[in-house]
C-alpha cells in the first residue's frame, strides 16, 4: 500500500477515469430508455382506456335484441371522449413522482372499415357478430339423428348421384322406349304378309319357242290375212265378187257356181284360222304380260314395305342405342336397391343383336326380290318385243292364179289354195326377216327356276321377332293396368299440387296491405349500399303439369343436400341466430288438401305475414308480400319430393314393381313420390291445434343404413335450417334491413362498429436526448429535445 501512494505514474487512475465515463453515459441513456418505455406504456393503456370508453356508447336495443353492436354516437363525440380520456389517464395524482412525464397528447379518432364497408354492412363483421351472439344463446339444434341426413348423403354420394340421373334420364328413357316400341309395330305391319310366290307363266311351259310362234302368228295376221296390200286379201275379194257375178247371172252352170262358191269359203277359211291365230298370240302375250305386271307390282309393294320396315328398324336400333347411352352415363350404386333397378333398367334394353338380326334379314331379303322383279321387268321387255310386227323389207309374193271350172274338182281347189297360201306364208316370213332369239332363254329360266321360300320364311322370322316381349317391352295386361292404376295416383296428387300452387298463388295477392314494410327493407338495403339481386331460382314454382319433369326439377336441389355436411360448422350457428332472433313461426293454418278452395284463402294469410316471416325474406329477398313464404313452401316441396324419391327406392312396393318391369317400378316410384309428398305438406304446414307442437314428419319413410324413420323427424322450422345451409346471395343485407325494421333503430347498417384512435405524447429526456435516438433505435420523432411517441389502437366491440 505504501508503495502504491509512492508511485508517481498515472495510468491506471487514467484508465478508470475512461471506464467510468462511459459506464456513465451509458446509465444515463439506459435511465432515459426506461422512461421512454414507461411512457409509451402509459400511452398505449390510456389509448386502450380511451377506446374502451368510447365503445361503451352502443345502441341497447339491439344490443338487447339481437345481440348485434353498433356505436351510437358521432365521430365528434368520440373524438371528444378519447381527448378527455386520455388527458385523465396521462396525468399524475398531486403527491407522486412522475419519472415518465408526458406532455402535449393529442388523439386523433377514426370509424374504422372492413373491406370498404362500414360497420354492419360488412358482411363479415355482421357474421362475426352473429356468430359470437349465437355462441352464448344456446347450442346448434341440429341432433345427431339430423346430422346422419348429411352423413347419408355424403356416404352414399353413388346412390344418390344414381338416382339423381335415373330421374333426370328416366323421361327420355321412356321417349326412346316410346320410339322403339312404335318403330317395332311398324316393322311388324311393314313385313306383315309378305310372302312372294314365284312367278307362274301364263302360257304353260313359256319358251323362246313359243313366244317366236306368238310372233310369227301375229305377224301372219296383219300381213297375210288382215293388210289390204295382202295378195291372199285381194285373192279373197276376188273370190267374193266372182261368186256374186255368177249368181247374178242365169246362165251360170249350176257346177261352176258350187266351185266358186267352194272357192271362195275354202280360201275365207285359211284367212280366218290365221287371223284367229293371231289374235290367240295376242291374248297369249296379252295373258303373260298382265301376269309379270301383277307380279311385278306385288313385288314392288314388298319392296317399298321393306323399305319402311328398314326405316323403321333404324329408328327402333338408334332408340335402343340411345337408351343404351343413357343407361351408360348412369353412375354405378352401392346399395342393393340401386343394384336392382339398375338390372330393372337395364332390362329396358332389347337384347344385343335382335333388331340388328331384324335389319340384316330385311337387308338380306331386298336385293333378292329386286332381282326377281328385275326379271319380270326384263319378260315384259321381251314381250313387248314380241309384239313388234314390223317388216324387214316388201314381200314377193307368189300370185300363182286358181281358176275354176264346172269340172274342177273341189279337193285340187283346196290343194292349190293351201300350197299357194304356204307359199305366201313363207314369202311373208322371208320379209319379216325373224329368227329364234336364243339369248332370252336364261331369262325365261331364271324365272322358272326362282326359289323364293328361304327368303319369303327369312322375312317372316324378322316379323315374327318383332311380336316377342323382350324386343317390344310391353307390358301385359295385368301389369299395365297397375301401372295404369299408379300413374292415376299420380295424376290426382298433382292435382292436389295444383291447387296448393294455386292458394299460395291466391294468398300472396291478399297481402298488398304489407307492400309498405318490403319498400321499406327495398330502401334500407339501398341506403346500406348493398347490391339486392331479386332473382332468387329458389322461389321458381315448380310445373305441376308433369310429374316427371316436377321431379326432375326438385332433384337440382340434391348438390346442396350432398354438400350439406361439409359447410355445417359456423354456417349453423349463424342459422340458428336467424331462427332465434328473426321472426319465423310454424304455419298454423291447414292446407286440407282434401278441401283446397284457391277462391277462400282467408284463414291462410297469417302464415304470409311479414312478422311470423321474417327468415324467409332474409332467404328470398322476394318485394312482395307473402312471397317469400311461398319460396320457402315451393322449396320445402323440392327437398320432399327428393327425400320421397330416394325412400321410394326402399319401399318394398317399389322394389317388387320395378322386379316385374321398369316401365311399373317408375310409375309405382313416381306414385309413391307425389303421393307422400303431398301428405307431407298438409302435415308440415299446420301446428296441432290443442299444444301447437310443431308438426313433424319422417325424413325418409324407410329405413335406409343408419337412418331410422321413426327417430329422423323434421318439422317446418327444421327444413329452414337445412334450408338456411343453401348459399344465397345477399342474405346478410336482407337479415340487418330486418333488424332495422322490427327495431325501429335507423341507419344501423351505417353504425361503426370499430374505431382507429390514434394517441399522442412528447416525453423531454434527462440526459443526451440524441444518444437515446441513436442508441435505442426508437421509432420517434426528436423535436426540440422532446422524444415524440405514439400510439395506435384498432378496436371493437
Amino acid at each position: 500500500m505504501r508503495r502504491f501512494f509512492k508511485v508517481e505514474k498515472g495510468s491506471v487512475s487514467i484508465y478508470f477515469m475512461i471506464v467510468s465515463l462511459i459506464f456513465f453515459l451509458f446509465s444515463t441513456v439506459l435511465i432515459d430508455f426506461m422512461r421512454i418505455m414507461v411512457a409509451e406504456r402509459k400511452l398505449e393503456q390510456a389509448t386502450k382506456v380511451a377506446a374502451q370508453s368510447i365503445m361503451s356508447d352502443y345502441n341497447p336495443k339491439v344490443m338487447n335484441d339481437y345481440g348485434l353492436f353498433v356505436y351510437n354516437g358521432d365521430q365528434g363525440t368520440a373524438q371528444t371522449v378519447a381527448t378527455n380520456i386520455t388527458k385523465d389517464n396521462l396525468e399524475l395524482k398531486s403527491g407522486y413522482f412522475n419519472i415518465a412525464a408526458l406532455s402535449g397528447a393529442e388523439s386523433q379518432v377514426e370509424f374504422a372499415s372492413h373491406k370498404g364497408k362500414i360497420g354492419l354492412t360488412s358482411e363479415d363483421t355482421l357474421k362475426h357478430q352473429m356468430l359470437e351472439s349465437a355462441k352464448y344463446k344456446g347450442p346448434v339444434a341440429f341432433g345427431e339423428e339430423t346430422f346422419k341426413i348429411f352423413e347419408f348423403f355424403t356416404k352414399n354420394g353413388r346412390d344418390t348421384r344414381a338416382l339423381r340421373k335415373m330421374m333426370k334420364k328416366q323421361k327420355e328413357i321412356k321417349t326412346e322406349m316410346e320410339v322403339r316400341y312404335k318403330s317395332v309395330v311398324e316393322v311388324e305391319d311393314a313385313l306383315k304378309d309378305i310372302k312372294v310366290n314365284p312367278l307362274v307363266y301364263h302360257n304353260q311351259g313359256l319358251s323362246v319357242e313359243m313366244i317366236y310362234d306368238f310372233t310369227i302368228n301375229l305377224v301372219y295376221q296383219k300381213h297375210l290375212a288382215e293388210a289390204a296390200s295382202s295378195f291372199e286379201k285381194k285373192q279373197q275379194e276376188q273370190y267374193v265378187q266372182e261368186y256374186n257375178d255368177a249368181v247374178n247371172d242365169s246362165n251360170t252352170d249350176p257346177k261352176l257356181l258350187e266351185n266358186l262358191k267352194y272357192r271362195q269359203e275354202a280360201h275365207q277359211k285359211k284367212l280366218d284360222e290365221t287371223i284367229k291365230a293371231g289374235q290367240t298370240a295376242l291374248a297369249k302375250i296379252n295373258g303373260e304380260h298382265n301376269n309379270a305386271i301383277n307380279k311385278i307390282t306385288e313385288l314392288t309393294n314388298v319392296i317399298t314395305k321393306l323399305d319402311a320396315a328398314k326405316v323403321a328398324i333404324d329408328k327402333a336400333i338408334a332408340a335402343n342405342n340411345k337408351i343404351k347411352k343413357l343407361l351408360g352415363d348412369l353412375p354405378e350404386g352401392d346399395s342393393e336397391e340401386m343394384g336392382e333397378i339398375r338390372k330393372s333398367l337395364e332390362s329396358a334394353l332389347v337384347p344385343e343383336g335382335k333388331l340388328e338380326g331384324i335389319l340384316k334379314k330385311i337387308n338380306d331379303a331386298k336385293p333378292i326380290y329386286t332381282k326377281y322383279k328385275g326379271l319380270l321387268e326384263s319378260l315384259n321387255q321381251i314381250l313387248d318385243k314380241a309384239l313388234d310386227t314390223t317388216l324387214k323389207k316388201e314381200i314377193n309374193w307368189v300370185k300363182t292364179s286358181i281358176e275354176v271350172t264346172e269340172t274342177s274338182a273341189q279337193q285340187k281347189i283346196v290343194e292349190a289354195l293351201e300350197k299357194r297360201y304356204e307359199e305366201n306364208k313363207n314369202a311373208v316370213n322371208t320379209a319379216f326377216s325373224a329368227t329364234l332369239d336364243l339369248s332370252i332363254r336364261p331369262n325365261l329360266d331364271a324365272i322358272k327356276n326362282t326359289n323364293l321360300t328361304n327368303t319369303n320364311e327369312s322375312v317372316k322370322s324378322a316379323k315374327d321377332t318383332t311380336t316377342e316381349k323382350n324386343v317390344r317391352q310391353q307390358l301385359s295386361e295385368d301389369e299395365n293396368n297397375q301401372k295404369d292404376a299408379e300413374e292415376q295416383k299420380t295424376t290426382n296428387a298433382m292435382e292436389q299440387f295444383g291447387k296448393i300452387i294455386k292458394v299460395i298463388n291466391t294468398a300472396k295477392t291478399k297481402l298488398s296491405s304489407e307492400q309498405e314494410i318490403y319498400t321499406n327493407l327495398e330502401k334500407i338495403i339501398a341506403t346500406n349500399d348493398m347490391a339486392n339481386d331479386k332473382d332468387y331460382a329458389e322461389g321458381t314454382p315448380p310445373s305441376t303439369e308433369d310429374a316427371d319433369d316436377l321431379i326432375d326439377q326438385s332433384f337440382d336441389i340434391l348438390d346442396f343436400l350432398s354438400e350439406m355436411g361439409r359447410e355445417l360448422g359456423n354456417k349453423a350457428l349463424i342459422n340458428e341466430y336467424l331462427l332465434g332472433e328473426l321472426g319465423t313461426k310454424q304455419p298454423v293454418s291447414l292446407f286440407d288438401v282434401n278441401n283446397l278452395n284457391p277462391d277462400n284463402v282467408e284463414g291462410l294469410l297469417s302464415d304470409f305475414e311479414f312478422k311470423n316471416k321474417q327468415v324467409e325474406y332474409v332467404m328470398y329477398g322476394k318485394s312482395t308480400p307473402g312471397a317469400n313464404y311461398a319460396a320457402a313452401l315451393l322449396e320445402l316441396i323440392m327437398i320432399r319430393l327428393v327425400c320421397n324419391a330416394i325412400s321410394g327406392v326402399f319401399d318394398p312396393k317399389v322394389k317388387k314393381a320395378f322386379k316385374i318391369h321398369f316401365l311399373l317400378g317408375l310409375a309405382t316410384l313416381l306414385a309413391v313420390t307425389i303421393v307422400e309428398t303431398v301428405k307431407d305438406i298438409e302435415t308440415l304446414t299446420k301446428s296441432d291445434d290443442t299444444d301447437r307442437d310443431d308438426k313433424k314428419v319422417s325424413f325418409f319413410k324407410n329405413k335406409i343404413g343408419v337412418i331410422d324413420p321413426r327417430k329422423l323427424k323434421l318439422s317446418y322450422r327444421d327444413y329452414l335450417r337445412l334450408m338456411l345451409l343453401f348459399d344465397r346471395d345477399n342474405q346478410y343485407s336482407r337479415t340487418l334491413a330486418v333488424v332495422e325494421q322490427v327495431s325501429g333503430q335507423n341507419k344501423i347498417g351505417t353504425k361503426p362498429t370499430q374505431i382507429k384512435i390514434t394517441n399522442s405524447a412528447k416525453i423531454k429526456p434527462w440526459f443526451l436526448s440524441n444518444a437515446v435516438k441513436t442508441f435505442t433505435k426508437l421509432d420517434s420523432n426528436l423535436i426540440n429535445d422532446e422524444l415524440e411517441i405514439k400510439s395506435e389502437l384498432y378496436y371493437s366491440y
